[in-house]
């Protein structure tokens, strides 16, 4: 018996300490589970992969990235500085009489109002990680996962992967961080030994990272083609009065595109085939679909122009005429975009002097048929109607008022609400064709950030700024800008990889009959393919068409002035005289 006893016992203690190193075990993978779930939760909270960059609805993000908002724009000048602000002459986009103009601020500030609603919040918040992913891209001092960490902090603010402690357990600190250690040894215990949990949850984490190490590339690639920003002006500290903390006095602060220019010649589009946002109600929808059915074909609607013609009589006392949203909305069809962008750019070339013939010798401008004859656009929507018959050109958003003696319709808006006479035109209009190269060429560098670099943005009622300088000069070249604006609806998307398949190898005889054949394949259905990867297919769709549109504009003046050559030249080769002057006004 005692026998028994004896040999029993070092059973129960194997037994036992099975026991206790199994519940040592589950305590310990039951610690790694957990720490992984809340790290995972804790990145899910800082990247939510549908939806605002930030968390709009916590107090805490919305109020530190105001301050920083302010902090930003107190380096460069004080609210008694902003006072001095003038409403902007000349605005276009963005005006209506419920909103409020935009404020030109000496030396070159512009200061935009900010909405009141999630838009307004939204867009400071973009400009702001926009801001902090191109500092912390420059500090070269940071390892890359500390770059992506201090990201990370700025969207949510503390360490990305560890709650804050709070004052009222800071007595009982010590016992916090030692939990935190523990817990760090119990998680990379259960890595070892490969818990499907652990490991799914460390996956999770990672792809987190990497999202933000995207963003920051992303964001720092996009603010060349934005314009310079410089904080919030006209809020002291995060308004309680308001659900997104900021007021109807707040604004950004931005550098003026405009500010270089002599006569800036300026276009607002509306970029994407909807502007409406994917969770938006059914309502908003319809409302936004019902502005410009067109878009969702096009990628684009025309909300302004500003054309710098002085001597047209529909121009205001500083020599531009004006195109407002309504214009852009009636332009149904393709022909009818293209000539209000051949109106676009025109601009100031029908009143120039002997320097027009001087450059035009050198390809600078060219002449496109503009107002084709024999051919009306006739609709009763359409904002763009043509008719030159009479020579006579006349737009009308709203209504239409033909009359066949002198084929005029009116132009669609102007301050006083009278309508204003009528504008002769040459049939053949003149075109700035350097400047729509330039365009076009900054035009295709935007593309290709978005094939290129854009894994994980998508913008929506964002628009693009095109402007170039009206003022002829023989010195002064044709300057250009184009850059994105209105930032208020942009959304992070999961970006999924594509994939990368090796092309099946094929006999070399074969490969060189075809090499040619396949390089046009591409050429032609590059643009479909970057269009099925890309993450916004509705702002390139824009982009597309509009490059289509330049260059067909390029072509069409490089005949005419084929042509116009041609027409002047006499048998012998010499040049004739030529019967029609150059200088016509629009």
């Amino acid at each position: 018996m005692a026998k028994f006893f004896t040999l029993r016992q070092p059973v129960q203690v194997v037994v036992a300490s099975a026991s206790i190193a199994i519940t040592i075990y589950r305590i310990i993978i039951w610690r790694a589970r957990t720490r992984a779930k809340k790290s995972v939760d804790r990145m899910r909270e800082i990247i939510e992969t549908d939806g605002p960059l930030i968390d709009i609805h916590d107090d805490s993000v919305r109020n530190r990235i105001l301050e920083r908002a302010i902090r930003r724009a107190s380096t460069w000048m004080t609210l008694a500085h902003t006072q001095k602000a003038r409403p902007m002459i000349g605005q276009v986009g963005g005006a209506s009489y419920h909103k409020k103009p935009l404020l030109t601020l000496s030396p070159e500030y512009v200061l935009k109002p900010v909405l009141t609603d999630h838009r307004g919040i939204r867009e400071i918040a973009f400009y702001e990680a926009m801001a902090e992913a191109v500092l912390i891209a420059n500090n070269h001092h940071n390892r890359h996962h500390s770059r992506q960490q201090a990201y990370a902090s700025f969207l949510k603010g503390n360490n990305p992967l560890h709650h804050p402690i709070s004052t009222a357990t800071a007595p009982t600190s010590v016992f916090f961080r030692v939990r935190e250690i523990m817990d760090t040894l119990a998680l990379a215990f259960a890595l070892v030994l490969k818990d499907k949990v652990v490991v799914a949850s460390e996956a999770a984490v990672e792809a987190a990272w990497r999202t933000i190490k995207r963003e920051v590339e992303v964001l720092r690639t996009l603010s060349k083609f934005t314009a310079p920003y410089y904080g919030i002006v006209g809020l002291e500290a995060p308004s309680v009065d308001t659900p997104f903390g900021v007021t109807e006095d707040t604004h950004l602060l931005l550098h003026n595109l405009t500010s270089n220019y002599a006569q800036p010649v300026v276009m607002d589009l509306k970029m994407g085939t909807q502007s409406f946002e994917p969770d938006a109600p059914l309502e908003k929808r319809r409302k936004e679909q019902n502005k410009y059915l067109q878009q969702k074909d096009f990628g684009f609607r025309i909300v302004g122009m500003r054309i710098f013609q002085p001597h047209h009589p529909e121009a205001d006392k500083s020599g531009y005429v004006f195109f407002d949203k309504h214009y852009g909305r009636g332009l149904e069809t393709r022909e009818q975009v293209k000539q209000a962008l051949r109106i676009y750019f025109g601009a100031g070339l029908q009143t120039s002097d002997s320097c027009y013939d001087e450059q035009a010798s050198q390809g600078h401008y060219s002449t496109s048929n503009g107002y084709p004859s024999n051919h009306q656009h006739n609709s009763s929507k359409s904002a763009l109607n043509i008719t030159t018959n009479g020579n006579h050109i006349s737009q009308n958003p709203e209504k239409q008022h033909q009359n066949e003696e002198d084929d005029v319709v009116k132009r669609s808006s102007n301050k006083n609400g009278n309508s204003k006479a009528d504008a002769k035109i040459s049939p053949r209009q003149r075109l700035r064709v350097k400047s729509i190269s330039n365009l076009l060429v900054q035009l295709r560098s935007i593309q290709r950030w978005f094939e290129e670099h854009n894994k994980g943005l998508q913008f929506y009622a964002s628009s693009l700024l095109w402007i170039y300088e009206g003022q002829l000069s023989c010195q002064a070249p044709d300057v250009t800008t184009l850059k994105m604006i209105d930032f208020g609806r942009v959304r992070r998307v999961q970006f999924h990889e594509p994939s990368k398949q090796k092309p099946k190898q094929e006999p070399q005889h074969q490969n060189n009959t075809k090499k040619s054949r396949q390089h046009n394949h591409n050429h032609q259905h590059q643009h479909a393919h970057s269009h099925h990867d890309a993450v916004d297919p509705g702002y390139l769709r824009g982009l597309q068409t509009l490059q289509q549109f330049l260059v067909e504009l390029i072509k069409e003046a490089k005949k005419d002035d084929d042509e116009e050559e041609d027409a002047y030249r006499g048998d012998d080769g010499t040049a004739k005289q030529r019967a029609v002057s150059p200088k016509t006004a629009i």
